[in-house]
């Protein structure tokens, strides 16, 4: 077993060791992972939620892990041109690279890239309710089964991320993260508490609107469990299962 690093924006996790495998997860550019299990093509991974995958080895590199210095993409993307070999390095929201210092940053092989648009941060938990208005810029990236970055979310890979940005740890999937913090009630629920139905998991906003990736929608939108409200979710209403508060 040993730490391997991200070294492309977003790595698929696939349930075999075959590109045409089904998608179960992915992993971010400069996000660890430990191998597991390899062939000559993938190697058999667990993510830092515990989650396991087949990850095209091509797509790994072993790398130092920083210690300071890094910083974490803070908004829907961020492009950076790579000053000595030409081209563009696209990251998307939750990537971490480490800084070199002003709008300069470590590529994973070394070279310096600088930064020419999106917003990078010192990678550090916000409040829960900051990364929430941080996560609407996310509204409209489209859905993906198994994604987990700006490229494409589902649902408990959306929920992940935006906790995430609060040192929230969660669980991979909706039903693992259903057992997470304690039940609260509708009328009891707060900004930020994960609202859970049969198969899916949303973001409660207040006045009963929920922030998700929705596979009904296809992107990630704001809806609501209101009946009347023009995005009311009326295959949604009267179907929540719990509602969860984080400890």
């Amino acid at each position: 077993m040993e730490n391997l690093t991200v070294a492309i924006p977003v790595a698929d996790m696939r349930q075999d060791a075959d590109h045409r495998s089904q998608r179960v997860s992915q992993a971010l550019y400069g996000h660890s992972v430990r191998s597991i299990e390899d062939n000559s093509e993938f190697v058999r991974c667990e993510s830092a939620d515990g989650y396991n995958g087949w990850i095209g080895r091509s797509y790994l590199v072993k790398a130092p892990q920083a210690t300071n210095n890094v910083c974490v993409v803070t908004s829907l993307l961020a492009v950076f041109d790579r000053t000595d070999s030409g081209g563009r390095l696209t990251l998307p929201y939750g990537a971490r690279i480490v800084s070199a210092g002003g709008e300069l940053f470590h590529d994973l092989d070394g070279s310096e890239i600088a930064l020419v648009f999106g917003r990078v941060n010192i990678d550090e938990p916000i409040p829960l309710s900051r990364a929430i208005e941080e996560a609407r810029s996310l509204l409209s990236v489209p859905y993906l089964w198994g994604g987990s970055s700006t490229f494409g979310y589902d649902c408990s890979g959306f929920t992940q991320a935006v906790y995430r940005r609060a040192g929230i740890r969660l669980p991979r999937d909706s039903k693992d993260q259903s057992q997470f913090g304690r039940e609260v009630t509708l009328d009891e629920s707060l900004v930020g508490e994960l609202i859970f139905f049969p198969g899916h998991v949303a973001i409660h906003l207040g006045d009963k609107d929920i922030l998700h990736a929705s596979r009904l929608r296809g992107v990630v939108a704001i809806e609501s469990l209101e009946a009347g409200h023009r995005h009311f979710r009326s295959d949604l209403d009267g179907k929540i299962t719990t509602i969860r508060r984080a400890p």
